[in-house]
């Protein structure tokens, strides 16, 4: 074994053994952190642990975080609640929007409160009459200066939520133990007795319900892009896709404000177009391809060709979520020397370069985008066999 081998296994080694010891130690860090707890009287173990101030259990709950989510700490305490708010910081995005008047603000009688903070609800009157209280204002500034970055009023109960969060060596309970009191002002004289006015068009809940169907169609969409051989696909690919977008983009285009439209006046309009805005960038450059694809091929009356060539290579793609096969052929197009064509492994494993050949169909297709229409692989024919 040569010394840039041994150099190559050596850092790994020490690349693994420092993430072990990060590991262990953010362990340990953590289990201190949560032990803390117990000086005021929290039960449990781990990082799930109970507390009690006045008449509420307030427990908390901890997420490590993941690749794409941050660590997170949140405080819940149980409450029965007639209505449902989530509060945050005002952000630059939201005063933005709510200047062009396309996002609504769910106001308190404070003025100078309702600049810090934004509020989303589907029951306005129940948020309004909530923050209207001095000691319910009070409370969310103390606790969203010490720290807290979302306040949440649900079916969970009253949630408090500090992101991201990762106890470190020395870090002290001394903010959760300060925060307790206000969760408790804030869980306790809930508004009753306001009558429930159902929001104009959509709901924050069934908005998020068309978002997550959304989500899945993408992936099916997706899954069925990588799962597409030849069979009624336009040999060039990458062309075909950079032409379909400007159809991608019309369509989506199109969807944002008719969404923008939908949502104007609604407390959530930024998250609202956020995730539409997720939505249009992955569906609609897949949904233009895939309707360009198809009116390309079934659209098409001009006649179909036959031709013989050669394989003359062959590769293999790898992704992070995906995988190609890959074969290049002679080409018959003026101009070119090969012709990329995707199959699966199974053909892939058993084609042997310079020694199999394709017999493929086209047609001239209706976007003028040659497409295959059928294709078979088979063996050379063995010279004097």
């Amino acid at each position: 074994m040569d010394a840039g081998a041994l150099l190559i296994i050596g850092l790994f080694l020490v690349v693994f053994v420092g993430i072990v010891i990060l590991g262990v130690q953010q362990g340990r860090s953590r289990a201190k952190f949560f032990d803390q707890l117990s000086q005021f009287g929290a039960q449990g173990e781990g990082t799930s642990r109970t507390m009690t101030v006045g008449a509420h259990q307030v427990r908390t709950v901890y997420h490590p975080g993941g690749k794409n989510q941050p660590s997170s700490l949140s405080l819940i305490t149980s409450v029965s609640s007639p209505g449902s708010f989530t509060l945050a910081r005002e952000g630059s995005a939201d005063r933005f929007f709510e200047g062009l008047g396309l996002e609504g603000k769910i106001k308190s009688n404070d003025p100078a409160f309702d600049e810090r903070v934004h509020v989303v609800s589907d029951d306005d009157a129940f948020a309004s009459a909530y923050f209207s209280s001095p000691k319910k204002r009070e409370a969310v500034m103390k606790l969203l200066d010490s720290g807290w970055a979302r306040i949440e009023l649900g079916e969970e109960g009253l949630k408090v939520v500090r992101i991201p969060f990762q106890p470190k060596e020395g870090l002290t309970v001394d903010f959760i133990r300060d925060s307790l009191p206000p969760i408790a002002a804030l869980a306790e004289e809930l508004p009753q007795g306001l009558p429930f006015v159902a929001p104009s068009g959509l709901s924050q809940k069934q908005f998020q319900q068309l978002f997550f169907a959304a989500v899945g169609v993408m992936v099916v969409l997706i899954f069925c892009s990588s799962m597409t051989g030849i069979i009624g696909a336009p040999l060039d690919s990458g062309a075909f896709f950079l032409e379909s977008i400007r159809f991608g983009v019309l369509g989506a285009g199109a969807f944002m404000l008719v969404v923008a439209a939908a949502l104007k006046g609604k407390s959530w309009f930024v998250t609202g177009i956020v995730q539409s805005a997720f939505v249009a960038v992955m569906i609609f450059p897949l949904g233009g391809w895939a309707i360009a694809n198809w009116a390309n091929s079934h659209n098409d009356t001009g006649p179909a060709t036959t031709r013989w060539a050669v394989v003359l290579d062959k590769h293999e793609y790898h992704g992070r979520n995906s995988s190609g096969y890959y074969l290049h052929v002679q080409s018959w197009r003026p101009g070119r020397s090969i012709e990329s064509l995707k199959v699966d492994w199974r053909t892939y494993s058993k084609v042997v370069p310079k020694t199999w050949a394709v017999t493929i169909t086209t047609k001239p297709g209706y976007l003028h985008h040659e497409w295959v229409v059928d294709y078979k692989l088979a063996p050379l024919p063995v010279p004097g066999g």
